[in-house]
């Protein structure tokens, strides 16, 4: 089939060019391949660093806001402190409420409703009433 000089010179010829372009192709491939790994690497890298930093300045913001709030838990009347630290902060309402008598004041005015439940306790007759206060977690 190849018996003349002519067929097998064409044969090699296009054979070592067939071969050159496919190396040539897998090389680029492999090399745009490396380069768009490393630059979505690197937008990534950013898009995080920029997000912890937002993250860590509105943390900081709120964490101040709150740290001035000390002076008014100890006041008599932290109706107007609660409502500056609503209004700085943006939130819809701010609270205060005391653990130990589960009592909250809230920066809009807003009052708990009060359910009263009976309770028995175990193994008597006798019935407790107590009261329930519910309160809204508003941030």
């Amino acid at each position: 089939m190849f018996s003349t000089l002519r067929a097998r010179i064409l044969l090699a010829a296009l054979v070592v060019i067939t071969l050159a372009l496919v190396i040539n192709g897998i090389a680029s491939y492999t090399t745009v391949k490396h380069h768009n790994n490393q630059q979505i690497t690197r937008n990534l890298s950013a898009v995080v660093k920029g997000n912890t930093q937002a993250i860590n300045e509105w943390f900081s913001a709120r964490y101040t806001m709150l740290a001035s709030m000390e002076d008014a838990v100890d006041s008599d009347d932290p109706l107007a402190a609660l409502s500056q630290l609503a209004a700085s902060g943006n939130y819809i309402s701010a609270y205060i409420a005391y653990p130990s008598t589960s009592d909250a004041i809230f920066s809009d005015g807003w009052q708990p409703p009060v359910i009263t439940t009976l309770v028995s306790g175990p193994g008597t007759k006798a019935q407790t009433r107590r009261r329930i206060r519910l309160s809204r977690h508003l941030m």
